[in-house]
């Protein structure tokens, strides 16, 4: 959790730190994405041919590096344990699954929720029965 709280958000203030974690944990909770941090942190798509990762850290050479920025690992890996450890959330997010940097335009049909830092979250699509 730490290091994708870093990779994802180690630039961010406090709450951009745990608004990833608490996507992180909202996947876990949501069963599509992942059993457990890991698997969520982790997870690689096959699209077209190309692995996709869901952070895109996972999939190039920044998964195999150490962080550079040992205070900002430090409040990351503070942040992990705080959501892991004392189920620290953000309100806001409670519905949370999907985000993206603010520069970046994928152009989701989801609902927005609102933005933290530089990163703008949105809901999950609802799944009818």
């Amino acid at each position: 959790m730490a290091i994708n709280i870093y990779r994802e958000a180690g630039y961010e203030p406090f709450e951009g730190k745990v608004a990833v974690a608490e996507v992180t944990m909202n996947r876990v909770a949501s069963g599509k994405f992942g059993q457990d941090v890991c698997g969520v942190v982790y997870q690689k798509n096959v699209i077209m041919e190309k692995v996709v990762c869901q952070f895109s850290w996972a999939c190039d050479s920044a998964a195999k590096t150490k962080p550079v920025n040992k205070e900002a690992y430090n409040e990351s890996y503070e942040v992990a344990k705080k959501v892991l450890l004392e189920n620290f959330r953000l309100d806001v997010l409670k519905d949370a699954l999907y985000y993206h940097a603010s520069y970046v335009n994928p152009r989701w049909n989801l609902e927005k929720i609102g933005k933290i830092g530089q990163h703008i979250f949105y809901k999950g699509k609802e799944t009818k029965i």
